[in-house]
């Protein structure tokens, strides 16, 4: 897996540069795919606001099975990542286990239709 982070507006510390690769370590799924690329854009919403939900992060998801986009915005960058990891992990979850279902009910259909023979 490959992850590219960016920031516009601010700068990214190294320490969370790890803890954001570290967290979309834990992603299997994404893992587990070598052609797999994941885009981290940090980007602080505005100067002149000092509480609240300053900083946004934008996760692209780009995969052999699908591409998944999150969006998030939280009161530091590690918040906001949080927020937009797991909804990448919703996502891609239940695709993987819409397919998996599908995959299930084809096979049990045609089972039916071999027994009934």
């Amino acid at each position: 897996m490959n992850i590219q982070i960016t920031s516009q507006s601010i700068d990214i510390e190294e320490v969370v540069k790890k803890y954001i690769e570290k967290s979309l370590q834990k992603i299997k799924v994404l893992a587990k795919d070598s052609e797999s690329l994941v885009t981290v854009i940090a980007t602080k919403n505005t100067n002149h606001q000092k509480k609240g939900d300053i900083y946004s992060v934008e996760l692209v998801a780009k995969a052999s099975f699908g591409t998944y986009h999150s969006i998030q915005s939280g009161a530091n960058v590690k918040i906001a990542f949080n927020k937009a990891v797991l909804i990448l992990e919703r996502e891609v979850y239940q695709k993987k286990e819409k397919k998996s279902s599908l995959f299930k009910k084809g096979a049990q259909r045609i089972k039916q239709l071999l027994q009934s023979r």
